[in-house]
């Protein structure tokens, strides 16, 4: 009971100082909204990388082009050395007629573009291999390169590798975004709650005398920097959540083929740690302008 009253009152004195400092509280929510709609930004962007590239590696296959006329025995030998190479989860074989058919699927009302071709079809026999992860494309290759009957192999782990840089970017431009903006959410933040407490000094300083604990003073002030702080998660996420779901629709209609992280439930995620980390700068913004305040 004495913990409700006692919350009730911090809630209290807290509200009092936002509305007493209303110019500077709104500027506090206004940077704390500001930084963390742009790491909310970087996080999405990330996020969308990081799937893109989830989706391009469950996709990645190295393609091995025969020899034409490759006997059958070569072919299975072949075939049995493949599947036992480490790192390959997957082996399909592709004959020159199946590679055709599948060019006349891809081409669609265009297959007369292969009407010179259909008496002598110039298309290789292959294998299509699939690998556990992106790193053991090249090693497969390579361990391939030189075996008989092989005539060429084509593979895409750079556009892998490439991906992994861009996600990697965006971590850390968010994060050193995050930090640079964050400094200045923290600083104007603990400037607001100072002016309230130097404002409160004379009171401070009798209710010190009457024997008041630090924590019973210091609670209004970090009740006040957590709703400054949450208030600007909250307009953040409002941002993000809002600008997002239109951009999702957007991309869905026009290029729909582009594969993106869904709504829900990334945003109901990102929501809450905007959240907590706009309540957390609000904490450090008010302990570090009531702490020298303190003594008195």
């Amino acid at each position: 009971m004495g913990f409700l009253r006692s919350l009730g009152r911090g809630f209290r004195e807290a509200f009092r100082g936002i509305a007493a400092n209303s110019v500077l509280s709104l500027a506090s929510v206004s940077t704390a909204a500001l930084t963390l709609a742009v790491l909310a930004g970087f996080l999405m962007a990330a996020a969308n990388v990081h799937h893109l590239t989830t989706v391009v590696e469950g996709q990645l296959q190295v393609r091995v082009y025969l020899e034409e006329g490759l006997p059958e025995v070569d072919l299975r030998q072949l075939e049995a050395y493949i599947a036992g190479i480490p790192g390959v989860v997957g082996l399909a074989y592709v004959s020159e007629e199946e590679a055709l058919d599948r060019l006349r699927q891809y081409l669609g009302d265009d297959q007369f573009i292969l009407a010179a071709v259909e008496e002598d079809n110039p298309l290789p026999a292959s294998f299509e291999i699939e690998v556990l992860r992106p790193d053991l494309v090249e090693r497969v290759a390579f361990e391939l390169k030189h075996q008989p009957g092989v005539r060429e192999i084509a593979y895409s782990a750079e556009v892998v590798r490439r991906l992994l840089d861009l996600t990697n970017f965006f971590r850390l431009a968010g994060l050193v975004v995050a930090v640079l903006l964050t400094g200045v959410t923290v600083f104007i933040i603990a400037n607001t709650i100072r002016i309230t407490v130097f404002a409160r000094r004379d009171e401070i300083a009798i209710m010190k005398l009457v024997g008041a604990t630090d924590w019973y003073i210091r609670w209004p002030f970090v009740l006040e920097g957590i709703v400054l702080g949450a208030a600007g998660g909250g307009v953040a996420a409002l941002l993000a959540v809002g600008g997002y779901r239109w951009l999702f629709r957007f991309v869905v209609e026009r290029v729909p083929f582009l594969p993106l992280v869904g709504p829900d439930p990334m945003l109901h995620n990102l929501t809450l740690v905007l959240l907590a980390i706009g309540a957390a700068v609000g904490v450090v913004g008010s302990q570090i302008s009531v702490r020298r305040l303190l003594e008195v």
